[in-house]
């Protein structure tokens, strides 16, 4: 799934970078597994804009590849789609 495909089903991402402890250690986890594989990777969330603690915040990969997806108070289904 690309960027293009995850703004049509969720819309614009509410932020577009963040400080969260947790997804930064996620992302450097993820960025060393994957050295010189992808470029530069960075996180796109979605904010309820009624309870901030619900959100979805997904991990791009050349800046355009979902890489990894995370979630609090909102469960994500897997799509049936994906390999």
């Amino acid at each position: 799934m690309n960027r293009k495909e995850v703004e049509a089903l969720l819309g614009a991402p509410t932020q577009t970078s963040t400080q969260e402890r947790e997804l930064l250690e996620k992302q450097g986890r993820a960025e060393w597994n994957a050295r010189g594989t992808f470029g530069r990777m960075g996180w796109h969330l979605w904010v309820d804009p009624v309870d901030e603690n619900r959100w979805v915040a997904v991990l791009y990969a050349d800046e355009h590849t979902v890489h990894q997806t995370e979630a609090k108070g909102i469960r994500l289904e897997r799509d049936p789609r994906a390999p």
